[in-house]
């Protein structure tokens, strides 16, 4: 089981718009960003310098069993790079509201879940 999220990860967890936890649509897009908090108009590697969440499905056009979330706090001063990873299974993707899954992911990051859905 990987490690609970840190506090400052928790907090910047909590802190995320409902949209940031849109996990729906097409299951096997490579990469897209679901939140970045860049300015309008940042492009490429811009963004890894601000918190975002970014998930990673299929490659090359497969679908995948399983897709990744990441969420991410850049350095800053005192704090390395944090990244926190979720993997949800395909059959959970589009099942919840963004609301559900903000509370379920806060719920289990303090806790070191990150595969969904969670089978007790």
């Amino acid at each position: 089981m990987p490690p609970a999220a840190s506090q400052r990860m928790l907090g910047f967890l909590s802190s995320l718009p409902d949209y940031a936890f849109d996990f729906s649509g097409d299951a096997s897009d490579e990469y897209r960003y679901l939140y970045s908090a860049a300015p309008l108009g940042t492009y490429g590697d811009a963004h890894s310098l601000y918190p975002r969440v970014v998930y990673r499905g299929g490659w090359l056009d497969q679908q995948p069993s399983r897709v990744s979330v990441l969420f991410v706090l850049p350095r800053s001063p005192g704090y390395g790079q944090e990244i926190f990873v979720i993997h949800i299974h395909v059959s959970a993707w589009g099942l919840l509201t963004m609301r559900i899954w903000k509370q379920l992911v806060i719920r289990y990051a303090s806790l070191g879940v990150a595969e969904f859905p969670v089978i007790p």
